[in-house]
């Protein structure tokens, strides 16, 4: 959809109809237009989004959930030209209601950035936006049903017994009503379980009764399809405590939130490098006292003991939320922090970063070195001004997680066979790929070390963006695209410095791409890595960068496509049986044959994983080695499934079900866990 068709649009919508012709023109590039099916939820109570939504096409219904009662009030529908998600967006709280697609729509969504630099810029924006805002909460208040005799006189149960919304009928009950097995929990995911608000209850005969606090979500169910085949799922509606009571009782709230046996941090031994003292010396901050010095010490420290892979620093009116990514999961800090410290807190990170304190409106990088103990770690920070105040991210990178070898990196030993072999070879691409998130750096990192121990008079010279831990012997570039310093300008200069391996954190364009390969054709071993889902999309990714198949057969050595999946606790998994419904799931993946049944990894959790059966996350790896005859193949022009389907044939090709199910067999991961990483 074209900017000019929006824009022509907005200035037919009820928040545009006053504003100048050329505001809606100037708005139209920065809003994205979202088609959503019928049923979809647009917005959903609860969430913190603050974006406005403006209907093109379709109508859609606004409705409120009564959690204590489990009924659902529609309050009215918008249709086209209308929006929705205002009362969030300026009240700067969660949304209170949810937004659902009647049919087919179109949205356009207008972030909430974009909503307030327009209420300040133009009156007549924010005099329509205010007459909305007074009308839905007119409507809001008027449209609720009046509160139950419960709420005056308690009853046992004031619950209907069923939820409906156009003509569906569905059950609304209580999860104590069931009585939850843990086999029949490990059928989904917990990742899906957490996301979707949806608990497992009962199997029986290959019908999988759901209970979710939105029965309504089709996306929900879409998900739950992905992983489990064979199973017709039956879903009721729980309500939001129930599910809450629920996952603590079966430890599915998060994971490690609380500090693992061993594993406590004293505040008082984070230990900034000299680098930092003598920034924080250098530009002493004013307003960070003992206090605010200790309370760094400590949030730095909770992250460690938690092994925390990023530290989140979110104000807000009522203070600073502190919450860490531990597992993939976000998990609140149970210490409070006031927000009269707030401020003080974000600028103590700032200036141990190097970062300018006095600049709030612009985004900024920097880097912490931290010593705790014999633990060197280093703290990639991030700031990015928000409607609260500056929100800070720091990602962590310690020493012995980036310099592992290789073994603890590839289980199999076919995989870890072909990256040793590529390793020693003078010229080649070795290519890493995947989503954000998924261990990228971490290989890379760990390749370019065992390359150092094995071949110690390599020159080794890294262009990254940005560094993410030093090396010791390793010449590491940062560059710096304000001065027109990109990975290209970096890599081309780089090739006139005598080097025999060369490291390109991400390829992002057409010169990087080929500049790459090239390198790889002309005697250097180059590491880099790319956005991709399978080995057959790598070389695709290329090629949509403008290489051809001949400099792309000659170059790529060695594919790797990695997924992350949480790890079993190796002290408390067992192997047992699994439900007939999960090991059918397993056999329509390929990660189970049923011609040699062998029983399947579980953990019911011990004190030394706090209760969760679980410890860390380890890498599924899709592999392909580009052997002669695959090189041939590719020069060919051969359909590039032939040459998949070669490799696969002759072994070059490890793909994610076969490495998975190897993982299953050596006690690793567990069969949920499985399915969810071939299936994503």
């Amino acid at each position: 959809m074209t900017p000019t068709a929006i824009a022509e649009f907005l200035g037919r919508s009820s928040l545009f109809q006053g504003c100048p012709p050329e505001v809606a023109k100037k708005v139209a590039p920065h809003i994205e237009a979202i088609e959503a099916p019928s049923g979809a939820a647009l917005v959903r109570a609860g969430s913190h989004e603050h974006d406005i939504g403006i209907l093109m096409h379709g109508k859609a219904s606004v409705s409120v959930l009564d959690s204590a009662s489990g009924s659902r009030t529609t309050l009215f529908t918008i249709s086209a030209g209308d929006h929705f998600g205002e009362l969030g967006t300026l009240l700067h709280e969660s949304q209170p209601y949810d937004v659902v697609a009647e049919g087919p729509c179109v949205v356009l969504t207008l972030r909430g950035s974009a909503v307030e630099q327009l209420c300040r810029k133009i009156p007549a924006f924010a005099q329509a936006l205010a007459e909305s805002l007074a009308d839905r909460l007119v409507k809001t208040s008027t449209s609720r049903p009046p509160p139950p005799p419960s709420a005056v006189h308690p009853v046992v149960d004031a619950r209907p017994s069923v939820l409906t919304r156009a003509g569906d009928t569905i059950p609304f009950v209580r999860v104590s009503s069931y009585e939850l097995i843990d086999a029949v929990i490990e059928t989904v995911p917990v990742q899906i379980i957490q996301q979707h608000r949806m608990i497992p209850l009962e199997l029986r005969n290959h019908v999988l009764t759901i209970g979710m606090v939105d029965p309504f979500n089709e996306a929900a169910l879409r998900d739950l399809r992905r992983v489990l085949h064979n199973a017709e799922p039956k879903v009721v509606a729980i309500s939001a405590e129930d599910f809450t009571t629920a996952t603590r009782r079966l430890k599915l709230h998060g994971f490690a939130q609380r500090v693992r046996h061993g594993q406590r941090v004293d505040p008082n031994s984070v230990i900034f490098d000299e680098i930092d003292s003598k920034r924080e010396s250098e530009r002493s901050l004013q307003s960070a006292g003992e206090q605010i010095v200790a309370l760094a010490s400590q949030v730095v420290a909770a992250g460690l003991e938690r092994g925390a892979s990023d530290i989140h620093l979110e104000p807000a009116r009522r203070g600073v939320r502190v919450r860490f990514r531990v597992n993939g999961m976000l998990l609140d800090w149970e210490q409070s922090v006031q927000s009269h410290l707030a401020k003080a807190l974000i600028a103590r990170f700032k200036v141990l970063a190097g970062l300018d304190i006095a600049e709030k409106r612009r985004p900024q990088d920097g880097r912490i070195g931290v010593r705790v103990g014999r633990r060197d770690v280093d703290l990639r920070v991030s700031t990015l001004p928000a409607s609260e105040g500056e929100k800070l991210v720091m990602r962590v990178f310690e020493a012995a997680a980036m310099l592992r070898p290789l073994e603890e990196i590839f289980v199999e030993e076919g995989t870890l066979s072909a990256m040793r072999d590529v390793l020693q070879r003078p010229y080649g691409a070795i290519v890493v790929a995947g989503p954000t998130g998924s261990g990228k750096t971490s290989t890379l990192y760990a390749a370019l070390h065992e390359r150092q121990k094995i071949r110690p008079d390599t020159n080794i010279i890294t262009v990254e963006d940005p560094i993410e831990y030093r090396l010791d012997g390793v010449t590491q570039v940062q560059v710096h695209h304000a001065i027109g310093l990109g990975f290209a300008q970096v890599l081309r200069a780089m090739l006139r410095q005598d080097p025999d391996v060369v490291m390109v954190g991400e390829v992002r364009d057409e010169e990087t791409a080929q500049l790459a390969l090239e390198a790889a054709m002309t005697g250097h071993l180059v590491f880099t890595s790319i956005h991709a889902n399978n080995a057959g999309s790598v070389i695709q990714r290329f090629e949509n960068f403008g290489c051809n198949r001949t400099v792309i057969a000659h170059s790529i050595a060695l594919i790797l496509i990695q997924r992350l999946a949480r790890r079993l606790c190796p002290r408390c998994t067992v192997t047992g049986d699994v439900p007939e419904l999960l090991r059918d799931s397993l056999i329509a993946r390929k990660l189970y044959d049923p011609k040699n049944p062998v029983p399947l990894p579980r953990a019911p959790g011990c004190d030394a994983c706090d209760q969760t059966g679980l410890a860390g996350r380890v890498a599924v790896i899709e592999s392909m080695r580009v052997t002669d005859e695959i090189r041939s193949m590719l020069m060919a022009n051969r359909p590039l499934g032939d040459a998949i389907a070669l490799a696969e044939q002759t072994g070059a090709l490890v793909q994610f079900p076969r490495y998975a199910s190897f993982m299953m067999e050596q006690r690793l991961i567990g069969p949920a866990e499985a399915l969810l990483s071939v299936a994503s």
